[in-house]
């Protein structure tokens, strides 16, 4: 668990995130996301703006990153924190990004974009 995410999920994912740290000061996050276990490096780019519709996904993103990286271990912190909207897991794309990780397929590290 990334320093400062103590706080255990609760009923659902508006209440989660409004536990979070604030993301005020977060433009949006980059996303490097890498194959585990691939022979040949094999990357991926995304961004997640910090607009209405992705809020959510910024907090958690920046709450659960471990030094910039996100692992198994915070996959499955965002993915409880994410709560009942994992199971829309199919249409949202930064979910699937966490259960990939999580699954041990990817590794994501993540840079911040200050405002």
């Amino acid at each position: 668990m990334a320093r400062g995410t103590t706080t255990p999920p609760t009923a659902g994912l508006a209440e989660n995130v409004a536990a979070l740290p604030s993301t005020a000061h977060i433009a949006r996050l980059k996303l490097t996301i890498t194959a585990a276990m691939s022979p040949t490096p094999q990357v991926a780019h995304a961004t997640i703006e910090n607009v209405d519709g992705s809020r959510a996904s910024v907090a958690i993103y920046a709450a659960i990153a471990d030094d910039g990286i996100i692992a198994a271990a915070q996959a499955n912190r965002g993915l409880e924190l994410y709560a009942e909207a994992v199971d829309d897991g199919g249409v949202h794309p930064n979910i699937e990004i966490l259960q990939q990780v999580a699954s041990g397929e990817t590794i994501v590290e993540v840079t911040p974009v200050l405002i």
